[in-house]
């Protein structure tokens, strides 16, 4: 399946992927159905390969694979490569109840700005009565109540990585399976590379 495929069956997202490995051949538009959708302008062979639902584009096993395979790595058909499975919270009873669950993201966020491994968190957060992707460059910021909790709302994110792929800031991206998948596809070509760390929601509750 194309990316056109894609876009004329409904599967389409709107991440943004498209947009961000070619600008001029692709449109994201919040569309009458209430989400964003990708509109082609010219399907250039790089638009199929970073968009998460084509079949031109890698899949997550492969993206596993030249990731995490070999080593102590495990592998299930059912969840792909792992070193070992864990569940948990944080233990700040204040930070879990301005969470939507454990608060084990925004905790993990924090850690990596406190160890200097990143210098920004690229998330959804709120901005007045919107959605949007954001960035975080310090703690306060990740703990902002506009910023906390799992926002399961249609949002795109070629906006604010078309501004992040240019500078030499250390990212972590935290998104759902499918966007984590889009910004995988665009570092296999060379984009987005800047980007160290990729923390995935868990879509739909599964």
């Amino acid at each position: 399946m194309t990316i056109k495929q894609v876009i004329e069956n409904g599967f389409c997202v709107g991440c943004g992927a498209c947009k961000v490995a070619n600008n001029d051949s692709m449109n994201i538009k919040f569309v009458e159905s209430g989400y964003y959708e990708a509109i082609i302008t010219d399907e250039q062979k790089v638009v199929n390969e970073v968009c998460p639902f084509s079949s031109l584009s890698n899949s997550e096993t492969k993206l596993g694979q030249d990731l995490y395979g070999g080593g102590d790595t495990i592998f299930d058909r059912r969840i792909g490569f792992y070193r070992n499975i864990y569940a948990g919270n944080v233990t700040d009873d204040t930070q879990r109840i301005n969470s939507s669950s454990g608060g084990i993201t925004s905790w993990l966020t924090e850690k990596l700005l406190e160890n200097n491994e990143v210098d920004a968190i690229v998330h959804v957060g709120t901005d007045g009565d919107v959605f949007k992707y954001k960035v975080s460059r310090c703690i306060n910021e990740i703990r902002k109540k506009s910023n906390k909790k799992s926002r399961y709302y249609p949002v795109t994110f070629h906006e604010i990585m078309s501004e992040l792929k240019e500078n030499d800031e250390r990212i972590a991206f935290v998104g759902i399976p499918c966007f984590i998948k889009s910004i995988r596809l665009l570092q296999k070509e060379g984009f987005l590379n800047n980007i160290q760390f990729c923390i995935s929601l868990l879509c739909g509750h599964m």
